[in-house]
């Protein structure tokens, strides 16, 4: 009679505690399920960051060489209109 009453949980798995292990085992796994597949959709996320975020450098460096080209034509236009004179040696604009 005495052991009856005395016996762990783990050995009578009967007893309300043998339950109890069982439901926390069960949740315990759950929720290595859920962090598992919130792992999981959590690297999509990071993939789509990374996209966006080269999209926009992308477009930045876009950006930045067509502003470098639009100087160098602004730069070979002033340039093109100032001319050495070669009887004075001068740089005079070029007058069309």
């Amino acid at each position: 009679k005495g052991q009856q009453k005395t016996e762990c949980g783990i050995h009578n798995k009967t007893s309300r505690y043998a339950q109890y292990l069982q439901q926390q085992q069960l949740k315990d796994s759950m929720e290595k399920v859920a962090a598992a597949a919130a792992a999981a959709a959590a690297v999509p996320q990071g993939v789509e960051q990374q996209q966006r975020l080269t999209s926009a450098l992308e477009k930045i460096e876009r950006e930045q060489l067509e502003a470098e080209k639009r100087e160098r034509e602004e730069q070979q236009g002033q340039q093109l209109e100032l001319r050495q004179d070669f009887a004075t040696g001068r740089w005079v604009p070029v007058l069309e």
